[in-house]
């Protein structure tokens, strides 16, 4: 990735005696990071367990530049769908074929490039109805956010504007999406 011109955002380290991890940013800005365990990963099946990550979507400004980046970097090459008026969804693959994740256009200007994992579940509303705290969220964090004032709280404010933003969607389309939080 460093030969790519890519930010390191925290540098190949050791994990205790588990394994070893890295973070960087891609292109775009969206954070991503690589880990390889001590004692192997587990099989990788097309039987996802339920409470396991199933899917990791990529929203970003610039679809072809982080196709070309995540093939570059990590090997993975794409198909496209056409999801109609919604543009096209990228799915990109292992080199065997495994579908692994989408790639997806920025659905609002102002959003910031991310990716949102999926985590398999029987029931789907089931989560979203434990997360009925989420249009709260929404509103604790704008409040905070617009409290703040100076260079970090610049910094801490834009954070949590984002997080802000995707609870109030989340809340709004009914989609009971993760609740996450930032340093």
């Amino acid at each position: 990735a460093r030969a790519g011109g890519i930010e390191a955002r925290r540098a190949a380290a050791d994990v205790r005696d588990v394994g070893r991890r890295a973070t960087i940013l891609d292109p775009a800005g969206a954070r991503v990071s690589v880990w390889h365990g001590r004692q192997g990963d587990r099989e990788d099946t097309d039987d996802t367990a339920v409470g396991d990550w199933v899917w990791n979507e990529l929203s970003t400004p610039d679809t072809a530049q982080a196709l070309a980046f995540y093939e570059r970097v990590f090997g993975y090459t794409h198909t496209d769908m056409d999801m109609g008026e919604h543009g096209m969804y990228h799915v990109i693959q292992t080199s065997d074929g495994r579908s692994r994740g989408g790639v997806m256009q920025l659905p609002h200007p102002d959003a910031a490039p991310m990716w949102m994992p999926y985590v398999r579940v029987e029931d789907a509303d089931e989560p979203r109805r434990r997360a009925a705290g989420a249009p709260q969220l929404h509103h604790a964090l704008h409040e905070r956010a617009h409290a703040e004032s100076g260079a970090q709280g610049e910094q801490r404010r834009e954070r949590r504007m984002v997080l802000a933003q995707a609870a109030h969607a989340n809340a709004r389309n009914g989609t009971g999406g993760p609740i996450c939080t930032m340093p």
